[in-house]
């Protein structure tokens, strides 16, 4: 793809996770006057696995779990989230994704993570 990739440290993380931001995308969030998305990761154990990724335009915050990854001129925010049936739903760092894309659906964002 032609899109522009950041990686996290690898002190920061067993496993280094890819970002990458389709093409496009960067252009959407200049035309909203943006330079960043936030990025939900949800793992939900509560029936049949979910894994969800949802993206959206601007920043996050730090006290709500969420860390910043510089990719190109973008700041991406992303957390996950693991949804357990017998505990309320935590941000977790583990396990990580081994793969972020950001992508571009019209005036919206897209985002779907990889695990393996």
């Amino acid at each position: 793809m032609n899109g522009v990739t950041g990686a996290l440290p690898e002190a920061d993380t067993p496993v280094p996770m890819q970002i990458e931001l389709e093409p496009g995308v960067e252009d959407l969030l200049w035309r909203l006057g943006e330079d960043s998305v936030t990025v939900e990761l949800t793992l939900d154990f509560e029936g049949p696995v979910q894994k969800q990724a949802v993206a959206f335009p601007g920043a996050s915050e730090p006290s709500l779990g969420f860390q910043r990854v510089r990719v190109g001129p973008i700041d991406v925010w992303w957390r996950q989230r693991v949804v357990l049936a017998s505990m309320a739903p935590r941000v977790a760092s583990v396990p990580r994704p081994r793969r972020l894309v950001i992508g571009r659906v019209g005036r919206a964002l897209s985002a779907s993570a990889t695990y393996s």
